[in-house]
């Protein structure tokens, strides 16, 4: 599936943590294959992201970004692999 930004998105790992100054920008366009649920320690809720194919992040744990920064351009639709339930703090590994 392909998605389209509709504004800058930072990349996250599966923590919840995003890599500074390492980003996609407004307009960029990226395969995607995966949509999951993360839970944002920051934020202290879950969000929807999707796992990009090409992430420009050095490092391979950085390959989420925000679902809500994107939009569908085409191919087959992704459901999530998870719920935000499963990612809440009392279900989720501690450090």
């Amino acid at each position: 599936m392909y998605i389209k930004f509709v504004s800058d998105a930072d990349l996250y790992n599966t923590k919840g943590e995003f890599a500074d100054r390492i980003k996609f920008r407004l307009g960029d366009i990226t395969s995607v294959t995966g949509l999951r649920y993360i839970w944002i320690r920051a934020d202290k809720k879950a969000e929807l992201f999707y796992e990009v194919l090409n992430s420009p992040a050095r490092s391979e744990e950085y390959n989420f970004v925000k679902a809500s920064t994107a939009k569908y351009l085409f191919g087959k639709h992704l459901k999530p692999t998870n719920t935000a339930a499963d990612v809440t703090p009392d279900n989720i590994e501690k450090d």
